[in-house]
């Protein structure tokens, strides 16, 4: 629990200072969330705030991070030991290196995605992927391709394995792995923007993780000067086996029982961002 709390402050007495310092690029958010575990009909509610910077320097590359902590009201349907704080890392730097047409162009990225402690077990998770992205977009739409190869990192928390037959441990994948990923944005008035996304991560065995988010944003200037609604589900799927000990020996585990008794989880957040 120290630790956990340390870290969170921690990161975000960093965040509340680089802001204070360079207040323009700065965006602050807080909102309400439904923590879904489809597998075992769980629900957890909870609250969160976040932080985000974002520049495009006169050179052309695009800086873009945020932090996302939140509290968790877990009535420990799920795990009897789970402390119920939470949060998201987000850093990316990109920039466009080819113009095909008007209309799209080819750009690469580099991009640091981490959570920890999540309700599902979810321990911790590091993604650190390059990419290479093809861009088209007109005044409506915006669509993208990308493919990236990078490290993949994902540890599953001890407590419900244990009550499985898993004596304590480090029940870690990580390694080399590939990513496809597909998204859009088409603007629904001058109000309204849909925007879509669907990722796969997967190393030269087996696939590892899909995760899909679909977000409806509100453009709310009119309540707050530069200010944002969004209504966001992102749904995540993972690959259980690479985490049981047969795995290394057969392809499918004759003696153990799956590590966790759901293999995918779902995030429904309702919030409200606003610049610094």
């Amino acid at each position: 629990m120290n630790r956990i709390k340390s870290a969170s402050l921690s990161l975000l007495l960093t965040a509340f200072l680089a802001a204070t310092a360079f207040a323009d690029g700065w965006r602050l958010g807080f909102g309400v969330h439904d923590f879904y575990v489809p597998d075992m009909e769980s629900h957890t509610y909870g609250i969160g705030g976040g932080i985000s910077y974002e520049k495009t320097t006169d050179s052309g590359f695009h800086w873009f991070g945020s932090y996302d902590l939140f509290k968790d009201f877990d009535k420990d349907e799920l795990d009897p030991d789970h402390i119920p704080i939470w949060w998201k890392l987000h850093i990316r730097v990109d920039r466009p290196m080819l113009e095909i047409s008007p209309q799209s162009y080819l750009s690469w990225e580099v991009a640091h995605n981490s959570k920890t402690n999540t309700v599902s077990s979810i321990e911790r998770e590091i993604k650190i992927f390059p990419a290479i992205l093809y861009n088209w977009e007109n005044e409506r739409f915006k669509f993208s391709l990308k493919a990236a190869a990078g490290y993949f990192f994902l540890e599953i928390d001890d407590d419900v394995p244990k009550s499985r037959g898993y004596a304590r441990g480090d029940f870690r994948s990580d390694g080399f792995a590939y990513s496809f990923a597909a998204n859009g944005t088409v603007n629904l008035g001058q109000s309204f923007q849909l925007f879509g996304q669907f990722q796969r991560w997967a190393d030269e065995d087996t696939w590892l993780e899909n995760q899909y988010l679909i977000e409806l944003r509100y453009d709310a200037d009119h309540w707050f000067s530069d200010s944002e609604l969004v209504l966001g589900i992102e749904g995540n799927h993972y690959n259980l086996l690479p985490y049981t000990p047969s795995y290394a020996i057969m392809p499918v585990s004759f003696v153990y029982l799956p590590i966790l008794p759901w293999d995918d989880d779902v995030m429904v957040r309702l919030s409200f961002t606003t610049k610094w």
